[in-house]
């Protein structure tokens, strides 16, 4: 057997990719920990601090592969972590797996490192810790390199892998698994040039649909993204630059375009000496490179008109999540390179290209990490679904030489959306011995003093605590209320969807 350098290669950059989240430490990311509450109690919709959405909300497909570690006794947020760990590695071999065939070990490998340290990747898990976009580029390339070699082979093997993918695509994330599944679709009929392999994704993609026919109606109240301005859509210079910018969500990475431009630019100029089978392969290279100019750009505001009229954008939480699905065509350009520039293949090139791949990505393995530890499943969750409280109490001192007494409150949240005004938080302590309550003090105060909530970042973790002066007769039990309010017009945030407006604690 020869030595197979691409795949030692890849395993040895999915070690490196994976190390930043083998820390003890969890690591602080958009998502929050809304993936781990979820995890810890599926349902065939997560709900638990989220609206509940077939399209664009996270499926019972999302929250099974953690079910295995928390049997195990691994904590939810850690379990949540090692899957997103696990997506990367899975994301990264499906696609060797889909190109080895035809392009070869080294090629295949080199795309498969692409894909690994793609930024659009690494900020998926480290960054924006999603678990069900995570979950969609790991399944993927396996879709792919089953339709691949059922087309080819007519491998009962290589139809059951695209099938399971297909469907756990469709159950993990439906919006864009459907875009998945359209995108299978062209390649099974352009590339593969297979009437039975576009059956075979068309007839799994209706299957799952089907399945979830009980749960077409369960639908969130979430904005529309058609407004090119308000709406979170990419920019060219977004794309293009290095570095996490968190309303730019989307990159592309230096390495994958300069390689998929030399693949661009051998099959325009330049004869492939290696190319085993030159009409498949030209055609793979042509639907790689349109295809991801065709997605990158249906990110772009300009193509907001587009997304109103045929009404996709009920399917996507943003218009840039569809550029996610460029990414195998982005590593299968790049793996086409060596098909042209055929010194790329000594080993000496190939581990200096594997350096310079591993280095580019270094600004994207640096996540934050946190010390806070999450709770089973938040105390409230505030607005909609914008603040989850991690812990609320209160605790009263003993009374005072005069009889008076304080209380103080230990508040943390977490920020989940951002707030669109400056909230305030409100703090009472209410007498209930009587026939009605009344309030015997009060706090009214910014929830953090030095980050107006305006300025929250999903994600955000804070934790602060509150004094309130109690008058000397007030009783020894009381009741407290704590929420948060727009202090322009005094709208309070709803608790847990709007079955009250507060978070009634009691204390001493």
């Amino acid at each position: 057997m020869p030595v197979r350098l691409g795949l030692w290669t890849l395993l040895l950059l999915c070690l490196f990719a994976c190390a930043p989240g083998l820390a003890p430490l969890l690591w602080q990311s958009e998502q929050g920990f809304v993936a781990a509450w979820n995890v810890a109690n599926p349902a065939p919709l997560a709900n638990v601090a989220i609206a509940p959405d077939l399209w664009r909300g996270m499926g019972i497909g999302a929250l099974l592969p953690a079910q295995p570690l928390l049997l195990l006794g691994v904590e939810p947020a850690h379990a949540v972590q090692w899957v997103l760990l696990s997506c990367m590695v899975l994301g990264a071999l499906g696609i060797y797996a889909w190109l080895q065939g035809r392009l070869g070990d080294r090629a295949a490998a080199l795309a498969g490192s692409v894909y690994l340290l793609l930024p659009a990747l690494l900020t998926t898990v480290y960054v924006r810790a999603s678990l069900g976009d995570a979950l969609i580029l790991a399944l993927l390339p396996l879709a792919l390199a089953g339709v691949s070699v059922f087309a080819g082979e007519r491998s009962p093997l290589g139809a059951a892998v695209a099938l399971l993918a297909i469907v756990w695509m469709v159950r993990t994330q439906a919006g864009l698994a459907l875009g998945a599944a359209l995108l299978l679709a062209l390649y099974a009929l352009l590339v593969e040039r297979s009437r039975l392999g576009l059956l075979l994704v068309v007839g799994g993609a209706a299957a799952a649909l089907l399945s979830l026919i009980p749960a077409w109606s369960v639908r969130a109240a979430l904005p529309p993204f058609g407004d090119p301005v308000a709406g979170p859509f990419a920019s060219l210079y977004g794309l293009l630059r290095t570095g996490w910018m968190p309303a730019q969500p989307l990159q592309i990475g230096v390495p994958a375009l300069a390689l998929s431009a030399a693949a661009l630019l051998g099959l325009i100029a330049l004869h492939s000496p290696v190319d085993g089978l030159p009409g498949s392969n030209r055609r793979l290279l042509i639907f790689s490179l349109a295809g991801s100019v065709l997605l990158f750009a249906l990110t772009l505001g300009w193509s907001a008109p587009l997304w109103r009229m045929t009404g996709a954008q009920q399917f996507l939480n943003a218009p840039w999540q569809i550029g996610l699905l460029a990414a195998p065509l982005l590593a299968a350009a790049s793996g086409c390179t060596l098909l042209y520039f055929t010194d790329l293949w000594r080993p000496a090139w190939f581990g200096a290209m594997a350096v310079v791949l591993l280095l580019g990505a270094q600004p994207y393995l640096a996540p934050t990490y946190t010390a806070a530890v999450p709770p089973a499943r938040p105390v409230v969750v505030l607005g909609n679904a914008q603040v989850a409280v991690l812990a609320a109490q209160v605790a009263a001192s003993a009374p005072a030489a005069d009889g008076t007494r304080r209380a103080t409150l230990s508040f943390d949240w977490q920020a989940l959306a951002p707030l669109p005004f400056d909230a305030n938080l409100f703090f009472q302590a209410l007498d209930t011995s009587g026939d009605t309550p009344r309030v015997i003090a009060q706090l009214d105060a910014p929830p953090s003093a030095q980050h107006p909530a305006t300025s929250w970042r999903t994600g955000d973790l804070f934790a602060e605590t509150y004094t309130l002066d109690l008058p000397a007769n007030a009783p020894p039990n009381l009741t407290y209320h704590v929420g948060l309010y727009n202090w322009q017009d005094g709208t309070r945030l709803r608790v847990h969807g709007g079955l009250d407006d507060k978070l009634v604690l009691y204390g001493g």
